[in-house]
């Protein structure tokens, strides 16, 4: 008895329960493949897949040469290009010829996030955002574990910051709030900024019939109040530098010195239209309504363990709350916030024992499997 007693497996199982009702929130995984089929995955036609190609932590090795001006680069020198370059420009290396298949296939950044979470590469290239991220950024958060918002294990993955987040967060949190631009000339103008843009694939998202019909240009609030701020300092404060490296020390970017040198009409357009979306998605009777477009750029997202190869996608705790039912999908208002987060919450295996120790609930409900013995 005093082995099951302390037997972690035995509570893992009797009392947590993995949950999938999360995902059906976000856009479903077959209109991902059919949206953008990867063609990584081992056949007839492509013999050489990912996983035939070398140990975690190798230098990429190329049987052919012929790379160009990359060739003339050490190999570790190499590597280390292509994981800080951007996603997008990696795919498009990739698909010039068959030696740079090869050389970005012989990643094992690449080859784990292909292995393992395909579907966040999917997301990112179809609504545009893996041009503002790296490959380094994306393996990075896959390692993470903890929601940048309010630090308790995060289940789902932001393409708009390539972040890691918990499900709660992405319906209640203002750094989560997505801004629909919604303007043809915004994503245009906006677009040397470096400011993450989603556009949003059509399908089904949240838990209501709301379909997205067409494609909407996207963009967080938090980073466009950021963005704003940056370029109304600028334009209302005159240069007194002279040198694109004197900006660069003053940590002023790129983008903002344009839009101080080359204000014009559009540019203003653009700014009052931000200002606008930021004032009207400010009110709290708004911000806090069910709104299924928070769930546009956001999918599930595990942790990887590379020690033991691993995939954690997080555990619910049974005696804290069932899976959604039906009256629960539906949540307006910030009354249901508290039961929404406790039903919600996500553990990895370590945190669930921690939170074993707090829960009342769960401790009674261990007891009595220890009262009934263990069971078959």
């Amino acid at each position: 008895m005093s082995g099951f007693l302390e037997d972690v497996d035995a509570k893992i199982r009797l009392l947590t329960y993995l949950r999938n009702d999360l995902a059906e929130a976000f856009i479903g995984t077959d209109i991902l493949r059919k949206q953008l089929p990867l063609d990584n995955a081992a056949s007839p036609d492509n013999p050489k897949a990912v996983a035939s190609s070398q140990s975690e932590g190798t230098p990429p090795r190329f049987i052919n040469p012929a790379l160009g001006s990359l060739d003339i680069l050490p190999p570790e020198l190499l590597q280390e290009v292509l994981y800080n370059s951007d996603l997008r420009s990696l795919t498009n290396l990739r698909a010039l010829n068959p030696e740079t298949r090869s050389l970005i296939d012989s990643l094992p950044h690449y080859r784990t996030i292909i292995e393992r979470v395909p579907d966040a590469l999917r997301l990112m290239l179809s609504t545009g955002t893996a041009s503002y991220f790296t490959l380094t950024q994306l393996y990075d958060t896959l390692l993470s574990q903890e929601c940048f918002v309010c630090g308790s294990f995060g289940g789902c993955l932001s393409v708009l910051n390539c972040r890691r987040c918990c499900f709660y967060c992405v319906v209640f949190s203002d750094e989560l709030l997505p801004l629909n631009l919604n303007t043809a000339r915004v994503p245009r103008l906006l677009g040397s900024s470096r400011l993450p843009i989603a556009f949003s694939i059509p399908g089904p998202y949240g838990y209501g019939p709301r379909p997205c019909k067409k494609r909407k240009p996207l963009v967080l609030r938090s980073f466009a109040e950021t963005y704003l701020h940056d370029i109304e300092a600028v334009i209302q404060k005159p240069l007194a530098v002279s040198s694109l490296a004197e900006l660069c020390a003053h940590q002023i970017t790129e983008a903002v010195v344009q839009a101080r040198i080359s204000i014009d009409t559009e540019t203003k357009k653009v700014i009052k239209h931000l200002k606008l979306l930021i004032q009207n998605s400010s009110d709290p009777d708004q911000s806090q309504k069910y709104d299924p477009q928070r769930f546009h750029t956001v999918l599930c997202f595990p942790t990887f363990q590379p020690s033991t190869g691993e995939l954690q996608r997080g555990l619910s705790c049974q005696a804290c709350g069932e899976t959604f039912c039906h009256k629960d999908r539906f949540w307006l208002g910030s009354q249901l916030s508290p039961i929404l987060k406790t039903k919600t919450k996500l553990f990895t295996k370590d945190q669930y024992l921690q939170h074993l120790d707090q829960c009342e609930r769960a401790r009674k409900a261990w007891q009595k499997y220890v009262e009934a013995g263990r069971p078959q």
